[in-house]
């Protein structure tokens, strides 16, 4: 008998349905779904570059991958650009941290 465990990349689920009623739970299954990605990532590709994303208070995703030996520098300056175009969840309160 084969195991394919390795050889047969995990499926990944559909992007859930965001609920601005919940918010919380929401967010849980976003969190859910971006590891079933990664951990789908890694065992297709043997790794998965370092990432980030952000989700909006409607629900709206973006983030990028960064290629390797990116300066922290540019990394954040690109977090940065994207935090403000997108006003992430935790964007507004931290605005006075």
């Amino acid at each position: 008998m084969v195991d394919n465990r390795l050889t047969t990349p995990p499926i990944v689920p559909p992007k859930p349905n965001w609920s601005n009623d919940n918010k919380s739970q929401s967010l849980m299954l976003y969190l859910d779904w971006f590891n079933a990605m990664a951990r789908a990532s890694f065992l297709r590709d043997g790794a998965h570059r370092e990432m980030f994303f952000f989700i909006s208070e409607e629900g709206d995703i973006d983030g990028c991958q960064f290629r390797d030996g990116l300066e922290s520098s540019k990394k954040n300056a690109i977090i940065s650009e994207q935090a403000e175009k997108l006003k992430p969840l935790w964007y507004s309160a931290c605005q006075d941290c």
